[in-house]
């Protein structure tokens, strides 16, 4: 189970920042390319370092409210 949540919460993050980083390129068009690799791996950065390092220990009421909070769907 935790393994399994981790990968939908990994996801889920990695959606986000893709979508957040989609929005900002426009605006942000100057950058090199350089510059606009680094913007990627510091917002990488802090999606991994948002992600909980103890899901393992989590209880199934926790993991149920992860799944919750951020609308994690359950593989059929």
């Amino acid at each position: 189970m935790s393994d399994h949540l981790l990968s939908l919460l990994r996801s889920h993050g990695d959606a986000v920042r893709a979508q957040e980083l989609g929005r900002l390129r426009g605006s942000l068009g100057g950058l090199s390319s350089d510059d606009w690799r680094q913007v990627e791996e510091v917002a990488a950065k802090i999606v991994e370092a948002l992600l909980p390092l103890r899901v393992a220990e989590l209880t199934a009421d926790e993991a149920a409210a992860l799944r919750y909070l951020f609308a994690l769907e359950e593989a059929a």
